[in-house]
């Protein structure tokens, strides 16, 4: 039987509600590991008269706080450890996919954790030389040519070379990593109207002629497209990857298509791994109002991929 460890998040964020209430609403045929300790699970379950599922639990021996909407800098460091035990084990080969659950960036660097978020943070711990951030929805997914920058430092990613070399990357990890068989990558230009043949910016020459070097190495790549009509010209299919330059070029389609059915993919890693697309929502943490459908389908995206073969 296939094994999905989940990590617990900060625990004052939505995070240990939502895995709650989405085990309680669907069947999977896979096991569950819950990452944590099991009086967050106590907590929640008691305040929102949820019961918890028969799942491993494995306790992470760190000090947390259980106050939910609070920012906590002992929960970044709880987080953090829970992210540690997580790849460890998959490393080892205990899971066969793994699921985390929001944390707060802000605590977890103020525990000296001096990472953007899971992302480098698992690269970090697996010493992985590359990672990509890909969202996955039952209509298209998406690659991300850059992530958490600055829209002014964009620009200076955008050359033959590093589109050429990313876009490659993308392709065969998604080969690898999801199992795709027939993979179509549609680009997207830089400026309105993918630069209007040069009168609206150069840069989407540069990516031009990333694609031409692309098609010729045999690499299923179409484009450079204005980002602006390319989602809606998209048929319904998981393997067509629109390839984004930038972080909102990519998220705002596919979260306007999906906003319940988004799932973030690590690209890189050497495990599968996967999140839900929102943040720890502190505003309405402990409130019983948190929506689970995004982790339940991330939850059944992950058995689905796994029964890929993965």
């Amino acid at each position: 039987m296939k094994k999905i460890l989940v990590t617990c998040g900060d625990p004052n964020g939505i995070g240990v509600e939502i895995f709650l209430k989405a085990l309680n609403k669907i069947t999977l045929t896979s096991e569950i590991g819950f990452i944590g300790n099991k009086k967050i699970l106590e907590f929640y379950a008691t305040l929102f008269n949820i019961k918890i599922p028969d799942i491993e639990i494995i306790e992470i021996d760190s000090d947390f706080s259980v106050s939910p909407g609070k920012i906590e800098t002992t929960n970044g460091d709880f987080s953090a450890k829970c992210i540690e035990k997580a790849a460890d084990l998959m490393k080892n080969g205990y899971g066969n996919a793994l699921v985390t659950l929001p944390i707060c960036k802000e605590n977890f660097q103020q525990s000296g954790y001096l990472f953007e978020g899971h992302t480098d943070f698992l690269k970090h711990l697996t010493k992985s030389s590359k990672t990509m951030m890909m969202f996955y929805s039952p209509s298209f997914s998406v690659a991300l040519h850059t992530i958490h920058i600055p829209l002014k430092e964009v620009f200076k990613h955008i050359n033959k070379k590093e589109v050429k070399e990313n876009i490659e990357f993308a392709y065969n990890e998604i080969k690898k990593t999801l199992n795709f068989k027939n993979p179509e990558i549609f680009v997207c230009g830089l400026n309105p109207h993918a630069g209007e043949n040069g009168h609206i910016g150069k840069e989407d020459f540069e990516i031009k002629k990333a694609v031409n070097i692309l098609i010729k190495n045999g690499i299923p790549v179409k484009g450079v497209f204005p980002s602006d009509t390319l989602f809606s010209h998209l048929k319904q299919n998981p393997e067509q990857i629109v390839y984004a330059m930038y972080h909102d070029q990519g998220l705002i389609g596919i979260k306007t298509k999906h906003p319940e059915k988004s799932v973030n993919i690590t690209l890189g890693l050497p495990f599968l791994r996967l999140s839900v697309s929102h943040g720890t929502a502190f505003d309405i943490a402990g409130k019983g109002i948190a929506d689970y459908n995004n982790l339940r389908y991330v939850l059944e995206t992950a058995e689905q991929l796994l029964g890929r073969g993965l």
